[in-house]
């Protein structure tokens, strides 16, 4: 369920920097939301579901806005492994290390992609403006701290096994230890009532 959450999130994250930013005036920039939410994936979720959400993240970036095929999932999963590298290494629960590692994964990752596409289309030269990357920088590092907060909320909620929701009603806890009302009975089963 946490995977699918995620899942969705990551879409709705894609279509809206693929939709709603490039419709945006250029000095807002355009941020790559979906990147942060690939660190998070690496910094908390199990190795295996994140790196399966990761590929399909890259994978959707391809057919969204890909030069090369391939080039996006590649690089999404370098960028994974390397930041669970780092992780195991070092302790990085604080937002103070969360912040900088998504700035330079982000540079280290578009860097990538420059020489990359550059090596394999050679008559195709690609534009490379540091005004434009600092701007995606320094936005990537404002919108890190409040989508953190937001995933980790979710992890959280997901994490404490908050009853679910679901369509016949609000599934109620029971609590098993609490004492009966004056006049009824324990029962045997707590979710049975005779």
């Amino acid at each position: 369920m946490r995977s699918l959450c995620f899942l969705g999130l990551g879409v709705l994250l894609l279509v809206t920097q693929t939709t709603i930013f490039p419709a945006l005036p250029a000095w807002i920039g355009k941020p790559d939301l979906l990147f942060i939410l690939v660190i998070f994936l690496a910094l908390r979720m199990p190795v295996f579901q994140g790196a399966v959400l990761t590929l399909f993240f890259g994978l959707l970036m391809d057919i969204f806005s890909g030069i090369f095929l391939g080039l996006y999932p590649v690089m999404y999963l370098v960028v994974f492994t390397v930041v669970q590298l780092i992780a195991r290494q070092l302790a990085i629960g604080d937002a103070a290390y969360q912040i900088p590692l998504v700035v330079a994964s982000y540079l280290f990752m578009n860097s990538v992609v420059f020489m990359g596409t550059t090596m394999l289309e050679p008559d195709e030269i690609m534009h490379w403006s540091w005004p434009d990357l600092l701007l995606r920088l320094l936005i990537l590092a404002v919108m890190a701290m409040p989508l953190f907060f937001i995933f980790d909320w979710l992890m959280g909620w997901f994490d404490q096994g908050r009853p679910r929701w679901s369509p016949f009603g609000a599934a109620r806890s029971v609590n098993r230890f609490a004492t009966p009302a004056r006049g009824r009975r324990p029962t045997a089963h707590p979710n049975r009532e005779d």
